[in-house]
């Protein structure tokens, strides 16, 4: 039985505001550096992370950063 995520997983990460600061798409698995789309280091703070795949479905955490 493998782990990691489908050829066709997507990747969200969200702000306390809502506020989309990255995504990505992935398969098997995949390392965040803590930047944005934009490439910039993202502040401490409480985000939402959503990962999506067709084998899942899905799965939604809360991420705190130091």
């Amino acid at each position: 039985q493998g782990t990691g995520f489908s050829e066709a997983a997507v990747l969200e990460i969200f702000d306390i505001m809502g506020r989309k600061v990255y995504a990505a798409s992935f398969s098997g698995s995949l390392t965040w550096g803590g930047f944005d789309m934009s490439g910039n280091q993202i502040p401490s703070g409480t985000y939402t992370v959503l990962v999506q795949d067709e084998l899942s479905g899905g799965a939604t955490l809360r991420l705190l950063r130091l």
